[in-house]
């Protein structure tokens, strides 16, 4: 099989950048978290109408998620953005949409992607990826990883690049200081 053309990689390679957490997690004015947070759950809603997508041609045709569609669908069975193979648009998002649960954790549950109607493929592609071997055995472990980050979600880390995050810079911007 074929993979999908460079110009199918680069054109979901934009909404992937608009997938990366715009830093809720560190704002530390609750109305400027939620603003951006609300930015990425469009940002997820859209990737998750574009999964939906993808994935429609089996609804549309009855057939079950995972089945294989003629040559006139568009979904190739699986649970990857192109369908069975593993892209770089995977590649590229799973490693902020894995995270997602930190801002959970630090912000409550109403900073959680929901769970409902909307979010379902979102959901239904993360969960498979998590749960493919080769992608599994690259993810941090949870405990580890919100202990990490801790002193930037408190708004209590000192560095040069913690002082770009709550500017909402990059450190590079930012001069020695």
């Amino acid at each position: 099989r074929t993979p999908p053309s460079t110009y199918h990689h680069i054109r979901p390679r934009f909404l992937v950048l608009r997938l990366t957490p715009p830093r809720p997690q560190v704002k530390q004015d609750d109305d400027e978290r939620r603003v951006e947070f609300e930015k990425l759950l469009s940002s997820v809603a859209e990737f998750s109408n574009k999964l939906d997508a993808n994935w429609g041609a089996a609804s549309a045709g009855g057939a079950e998620f995972g089945a294989e569609v003629g040559a006139g669908g568009v979904y190739r069975g699986g649970s990857y953005f192109y369908g069975d193979q593993l892209s770089m648009v995977d590649c590229m998002l799973l490693p902020h949409a894995f995270r997602y649960f930190a801002i959970e954790h630090y912000r409550g549950e109403s900073f959680a992607i929901p769970r409902t109607a909307e979010f379902e493929p979102f959901h239904r592609w993360r969960d498979a990826m998590v749960e493919t071997a080769s992608v599994a055995r690259t993810l941090p472990d949870k405990g580890r990883y919100i202990e990490h980050v801790r002193k930037y979600a408190e708004g209590t880390a000192r560095s040069m690049v913690a002082n770009a995050v709550r500017a909402g810079k990059a450190a590079h911007e930012m001069g020695e200081k």
